[in-house]
């Protein structure tokens, strides 16, 4: 039986499929935003970092800005926070969740342009928006309020403006370059080392003269110069804004200046180990291969864990394959951002032995984006065998048909990331049943050393409050408008003893309106834990 067609049918088909191909970006803006949603709304928790940048907020609209400094002095997040709430009437929380999904909407965007600006044709883009949203990391983001996401935006956009520039060569990208890391900045102080590092490889681009590099290394800083120009002088006039400028410059000093001392630091941990560990008879130098080898491969270790199983897999498959169809200077380009996504976290877990993945999800997202290329290669190349796939062999006889195939790698990463947003959901559920069945009270968990809340039934207002670096909320309820002291419905305070919080234990022990209830001891890193309640 012959297919009936409608007039105009094959147009219109045309048309939107013309539409979403040259749209993707903005399509997958969309999806994560309203993505987003729907995690949170089931959400019965509120983090810790959370309630940190939710409290500043607070202090920023309520009493002054240099208060919130003292609490926190990188506060640009928790601004941001004050400002939609300020504008959009919204309260701090809710102001934080939608920062945060759009943040995560326009990571989405940028992911999916700096793939089609690496040569990615339209499937391959529909598979970096689906890779990029079903990234395990992302999805348990977008339960939480971090300024990663921020973060993860403007890396991006810096990306692809600075991938941009080594093609066009023009002031308008070099200022979208400069103002896209400078607000990465913002949000995460490491991004200096973006601005510091990020101009250099123009250095190595090819075919180009010394003097011509220089001169693009120069209007790469030229909106920087003009900004600092500028900033000098208002700060000149305003002392207010000069005190900020300068300790801002301070805390960027102060870090740097800790990144550049791990060499010490691992140097004095080497010697250690060698006097306390290792018996007289060991060699010269064992130390330094043992700590060196075992904290490398620890930090590729969590670099992978980030990054997943099969996403792994993926990246792994591209040895002796050009699956990625890089334009002059894009692969230097590449190889070049990645490797100043992992010089911090790399000299930092030389100083602390340890590394929370999330400081490494901006690698991670780096090497993600082969991942869409490594799938449109096995979509091209379905009864490739898993052997072929990791060898350098270039054929493979599509006779034969094995079910080691590439076809059924491919099936797993489509169950894989669709079994991310499951689980999660899944997980939510199972929590938002158990905490409806708990009595609502306040108690403390001595033994796991962390404080958590169970405040109240699904409609009432919360009675608990938090305050400390590392406490968490367990199953709050989303109802949670402000977790702030001063507020009429709050009626108690946890307060952890600690140098940042003492102007404020001073406050609460001499305010009328509340009393000390109990002091606990040893619970937090052996530091005082104080229960308040209102006065009534």
């Amino acid at each position: 039986m012959d297919k009936i067609t409608y007039p105009g049918q094959n147009q219109m088909a045309g048309l939107l499929k013309s539409i979403t191909s040259q749209y993707v970006g903005i399509i997958a803006f969309f999806i994560s935003f309203l993505l987003s949603p729907w995690f949170y709304y089931s959400w019965r928790g509120l983090n810790s970092d959370g309630i940190l940048y939710v409290r500043l907020a607070y202090l920023i609209n309520t009493y002054d800005f240099n208060i919130a400094l003292i609490e926190y002095d990188w506060p640009f997040f928790s601004v941001l926070i004050a400002t939609v709430s300020n504008f959009a009437h919204l309260s701090y929380i809710t102001s934080a969740y939608l920062l945060d999904a759009v943040f995560l909407g326009f990571s989405a965007l940028f992911f999916v342009e700096i793939t089609k600006k690496l040569g990615g044709n339209v499937r391959t883009q529909w598979l970096a928006a689906f890779v990029f949203l079903s990234f395990e990391t992302v999805i348990n983001y977008r339960v939480t309020i971090f300024r990663d996401p921020g973060y993860w935006a403007f890396y991006l956009s810096a990306f692809y403006f600075f991938l941009q520039f080594a093609k066009s060569m023009s002031l308008k990208d070099a200022s979208l370059w400069f103002f896209s890391v400078a607000t990465a900045i913002c949000f995460r102080i490491e991004g200096t080392m973006l601005l510091l590092l990020t101009p250099l490889a123009v250095f190595f681009f090819n075919g180009l003269t010394l003097s011509k590099k220089f001169k693009l290394y120069l209007s790469l800083y030229l909106p920087f110069i003009t900004l600092c120009f500028i900033a000098t002088i208002i700060a000149l006039h305003e002392k207010s804004l000069f005190k900020i400028i300068w300790n801002t410059i301070l805390n960027i000093i102060k870090t740097h200046i800790g990144t550049l001392s791990f060499i010490s630091n691992f140097l004095h941990k080497v010697a250690i180990f060698n006097d306390n560990i290792l018996p007289p008879t060991a060699k010269q130098g064992s130390a330094f291969i043992i700590l060196f080898s075992g904290l490398t491969v620890y930090f590729i270790y969590k670099l992978f864990l980030g990054l997943g199983v099969l996403n792994t897999v993926m990246i792994l498959g591209t040895k002796n394959k050009k699956v990625i169809p890089f334009e002059t200077n894009q692969k230097l380009i590449f190889i070049w951002i990645l490797t100043i996504s992992l010089i911090l976290p790399y000299n930092f877990i030389f100083q602390a032995e340890f590394i929370n993945t999330r400081y490494l999800v901006s690698s991670t997202i780096t090497l993600l984006l082969i991942v869409p290329f490594m799938l449109n290669y096995g979509i091209s190349h379905p009864h490739m065998s898993l052997r072929s796939f990791f060898s350098s062999q270039k054929s493979d006889n599509p006779k034969k048909k094995s079910i080691f195939c590439l076809k059924t790698l491919l099936i797993l990463y489509l169950i894989a990331g669709l079994g991310n947003f499951t689980f999660l959901f899944v997980k939510e559920y199972y929590t938002n049943w158990q905490s409806a069945n708990v009595q609502a009270n306040i108690w403390l968990t001595a033994q796991r050393k962390v404080l958590a809340g169970i405040v109240c039934s699904s409609n009432t207002w919360p009675v608990f409050a938090v305050e400390g670096e590392g406490m968490s909320i367990s199953q709050v309820n989303s109802h949670i408008e402000v977790l702030m002291p001063s507020e009429s419905h709050c009626e108690y305070i946890v307060l952890v003893d600690k140098p940042s919080r003492k102007i404020r234990l001073k406050m609460l022990q001499e305010s009328p309106g509340w009393r000390l209830v109990k002091t606990f001891t040893g619970l937090k890193k052996e530091r005082n834990v104080y229960l308040f309640q209102r006065n009534h």
